[in-house]
């Protein structure tokens, strides 16, 4: 048999996972050739704002590390919202997110006022956050999909009470697939002005995941290819081990080859991160605690000095040699051949050079 006819042996699944792998080769290849142009490109952009306006949570996902966060909790101040989002657009604004490190977009109060201030400016054209919808109810549903939002993520579990209670560690499974449900129905009457995706954790087999009854169900509000299924998870920087897991759910474990550790992460090049206090990190990902990555307070400063501080740009530069301890062990970790996909490629040429 000629290597071709096994070829075709392969499932569609193998083939886009084989094809999949030979691009990031590719990519990684061309960044390890051109890193230091790749990298002095990206430091000119500013690739996105990201704004803490909550770290409370009303759920306590055993996949999350807000079980373990110790800063204070609070929400941030509108007029220091608001400083910072007149900020952004004086340096050409673009994608906004309103995804917490750790915590629920929604229960800020205040979120749909928020984000009806930022889509003000014509410089914010895009809108977006992680949500588990519990807290849907806090807010007027109609005003919330007219308040500007561009997409949302649902997080939740398979779609079954008792797995919220394993994985959520949540008795408001019934409310959130209410919110879930009522929020696919009036997004579709208002046109879908919302990007509505589902991203289940699941501690049972995809199989059996789309098997549940509720999931057949939300498949009449939703198409199936914006439900997403995860079992494998990041270990934030070490605080989430597999004992902390059930069934299927696998800690991920990175080829180590195709995440070289030749340049800073790319969260380091992605925009900052801005928690409710003013603090400004580099990686709005895993620091979970704001304390190990901080570089300025939007206080003090614009956030493009503070983007282009000394401190930052010493963080970007000594990466490699001086890898901080938050970041040896994070298996969240992607070099800058990322940002060598399509995709990326177009996004960072919609966006202009500002340093």
């Amino acid at each position: 048999m000629s290597f071709w006819n096994s070829f075709a042996y392969f499932s569609p699944q193998h083939t886009n996972k084989i094809i999949h792998t030979f691009k990031k080769i590719k990519n990684l290849s061309t960044t390890i050739i051109k890193k230091s142009k790749i990298e002095e490109e990206l430091k000119k952009k500013f690739l996105g704002l990201n704004i803490e306006t909550i770290n409370i949570c009303n759920a306590n996902c055993i996949f999350c590390a807000y079980q373990y966060q110790k800063r204070p909790t609070g929400t941030m101040d509108t007029k220091l919202f608001e400083t910072l989002i007149a900020d952004y657009a004086k340096i050409g604004g673009g994608l906004l997110g309103l995804t917490p490190t750790v915590g629920e977009p929604l229960a800020d109060t205040e979120i749909v006022e928020r984000i009806k201030y930022a889509r003000s400016f014509k410089e914010i054209k895009q809108i977006g956050f992680y949500s588990n919808l519990i807290s849907l109810g806090l807010h007027n549903l109609d005003n919330f999909i007219n308040s500007g939002i561009t997409s949302i993520t649902v997080s939740t579990s398979g779609l079954d009470e008792s797995m919220y209670k394993r994985i959520y560690r949540s008795d408001q499974y019934k409310r959130m697939y209410n919110n879930l449900t009522n929020l696919l129905i009036a997004n579709k009457k208002a046109n879908s002005p919302i990007n509505i995706a589902i991203d289940m954790r699941s501690d049972m087999s995809l199989k059996e995941t789309r098997n549940l009854k509720d999931y057949k169900n939300i498949l009449k509000y939703i198409p199936e290819k914006n439900c997403g299924y995860k079992f494998r998870y990041d270990n934030w920087a070490g605080k989430i081990k597999q004992s902390n897991l059930i069934g299927k759910m696998k800690i991920r474990n990175l080829n180590a080859s195709l995440h070289l550790r030749i340049s800073p992460c790319y969260e380091y090049f992605n925009g900052p991160m801005v928690y409710w206090n003013g603090d400004v990190g580099i990686c709005g990902c895993r620091d979970i605690d704001a304390k190990e990555l901080i570089i300025g307070n939007i206080k003090n400063s614009s956030i493009k000095d503070i983007w282009y501080n000394s401190k930052h740009l010493d963080y970007l530069n000594n990466f490699v040699k001086r890898t901080p301890e938050i970041c040896k062990n994070c298996k969240q970790y992607n070099n800058i051949s990322l940002y060598q996909d399509s995709d990326w490629k177009e996004k960072i040429k919609q966006h202009k050079n500002i340093y």
